[in-house]
């Protein structure tokens, strides 16, 4: 199947008023000395600099934005578990930004060297999966299906958009969307977008802010456009993030920004691609009480339906409890590289459906960066019984 290198355009709809926020960004480059290989990250959530090293070591770097000094530090040791999981061990930590873990915890992720890294919530009070991709270089061209992390709108309502596509030509220095998609009938919602003079510097894309009620920048009041950051890669996919620190006053009700995060555009792949078994993250924001993220585990057949249920990552155990069914029903739909079904409650017991199904649409990058194995990252409607509550689960491949 032909593949496209593509990166995040998601951004423009923050310019339509559709969206605003933490973005993510990610970048990674390798270096060799001596035996010791590095793949550094970057991620949103504000901003953070994430390092693997292969003697086993790790570094993250935390800012509120990518204009602020870094505010905490953490460095220690890092060994991939049985699940496929890597557990990073805190063995020194500096500043004071919230949900700082301490010296001694474990916090989980997941990593494809050199292409994307997932990191947990560090803290039992923390909730946001943070994604990176490896970044730092400018691809000449790219196509990309992005979809919303994090959003203030309601995927119950027609027209607010969670999945599109992107494209970028360094040559023509324009960026383009179609019609972003909604999560009620995978129907078109918001503006088709096309932005001209656009270049990209270290593998990001940046719109500066714009104010338009004449304040200064990080005046409580100033309203505006935010600074978007389109982080960006040569051989992955991409994160937006919108910064609304300049532009206070815009950003969306509830403090909630928008974060997307976006695959290579795949070209006429059937649904018998998802067969396999994955571990990955799940945020649900229907969940009212301690950390919204579970850490899973997906076996997908090829007629593409997925069980997944919950893991304790450090020994791949199953947690009892209520897990997923997904049944995927449409390929390639509503364009190239994403697939469309449905998600519901399901008990591994008795092999029934529990709950009432929401819709779900997944982006998927088969042997990622080379790696033999599948990248899937998906948005849906939470199986409540109200749709109303977003949740997204990134998955890769064992």
């Amino acid at each position: 199947m032909k593949k496209y290198i593509c990166i995040s355009f998601i951004g423009l709809f923050m310019f339509s008023g559709c969206s605003g926020g933490d973005g993510s960004t990610a970048s990674t480059t390798t270096t060799t000395a001596a035996t010791t290989t590095s793949h550094s990250y970057v991620g949103a959530g504000s901003v953070w600099d994430v390092t693997i090293n292969s003697d086993g070591t790790f570094n993250i770097d935390y800012k509120v934005t990518a204009n602020d000094p870094v505010s905490m530090t953490i460095s220690g040791t890092q060994t991939t578990l049985p699940s496929g999981f890597l557990e990073l061990t805190v063995g020194a930590t500096t500043g004071s930004a919230p949900d700082q873990p301490n010296v001694g915890d474990a916090v989980y992720a997941f990593e494809i060297p050199g292409y994307t890294f997932l990191l947990a919530p560090l803290t039992a009070t923390d909730d946001k999966i943070v994604p990176m991709v490896v970044s730092g270089a400018c691809p000449s061209s790219f196509d990309l299906n992005w979809v919303a992390t994090t959003s203030p709108q309601d995927p119950s309502v027609a027209g607010n958009e969670f999945f599109g596509t992107a494209s970028y030509d360094s040559v023509a220095q324009t960026m383009i969307s179609p019609f972003p998609h909604d999560l009620v009938s995978f129907g078109q919602a918001g503006q088709a977008t096309n932005i001209s003079n656009v270049t990209c510097s270290g593998g990001i894309i940046h719109f500066p802010h714009v104010i338009n009620n004449g304040l200064p920048a990080g005046d409580p009041y100033a309203q505006g456009n935010p600074d978007i950051y389109y982080y960006v890669s040569a051989t992955a996919g991409g994160i937006v993030h919108a910064d609304f620190s300049s532009v206070p006053a815009s950003r969306p009700l509830g403090g909630k920004d928008s974060i997307f995060f976006a695959l290579p555009v795949e070209v006429g792949l059937p649904l018998s691609t998802f067969s396999g078994v994955y571990s990955g993250m799940v945020f649900d924001d229907s969940q009212t009480v301690g950390n919204k993220t579970s850490f899973v585990k997906v076996t997908c057949d090829a007629s593409g339906q997925c069980i997944g249920g919950e893991i304790d990552p450090a020994t791949d155990a199953d947690i009892a409890g209520s897990g997923v069914i997904i049944q995927l029903t449409a390929s390639n739909s509503p364009s190239n590289g994403f697939f469309t079904g449905t998600i519901d409650g399901y008990s591994s017991v008795t092999a029934a459906v529990t709950g009432t199904p929401g819709n779900i649409a997944c982006a998927l990058d088969s042997n990622a960066n080379g790696s033999g194995k599948n990248v899937i990252s998906c948005v849906f409607q939470a199986p409540d019984g109200t749709s109303r509550s977003m949740a997204n689960a990134f998955l890769t491949q064992r």
